[in-house]
């Protein structure tokens, strides 16, 4: 999910995801609701917040970027310094409300959908 924010721009999808932006959507998400939890070797919020950037960058890009370029379907590619592009072919969407609308919503449910898994799991 973080990952997946971290394309979204002021006023479009951006083509681009840098790495420092991932990092901040990443600690965006992993802090709070206790989100952190879902984290390997991660106990604490505290713990968390001690993780530098360069932890982070080493989890995202062994993670999260990885998963989402092998089953991407060569919508997504690995940019330069650990940044995640999109596929040239999705260029002329990026600025298209209806394209913005509906990526937004799609993130929106994935995140309904990780707590509603994660509340199932725990009750």
């Amino acid at each position: 999910i973080p990952v997946m924010k971290s394309f979204i721009g002021s006023d479009q999808i951006e083509k681009r995801a840098s790495i420092e932006r991932i990092i901040t959507e990443w600690e965006k998400f992993y802090s709070r609701n206790r989100n952190y939890r879902d984290l390997t070797k991660v106990n604490s919020l505290e713990e968390f917040k001690k993780k530098t950037d360069k932890d982070h960058r080493n989890i995202i890009i062994r993670n999260p970027v990885k998963y989402l370029i092998d089953s991407g379907k060569g919508y997504f590619r690995r940019g330069v310094n650990g940044s995640i592009e999109l596929a040239d072919e999705l260029e002329n969407y990026l600025g298209n409300e209806t394209f913005i609308k509906h990526y937004k919503d799609i993130l929106e449910f994935r995140e309904k959908d990780y707590y509603y898994r994660r509340f199932r799991k725990n009750n």
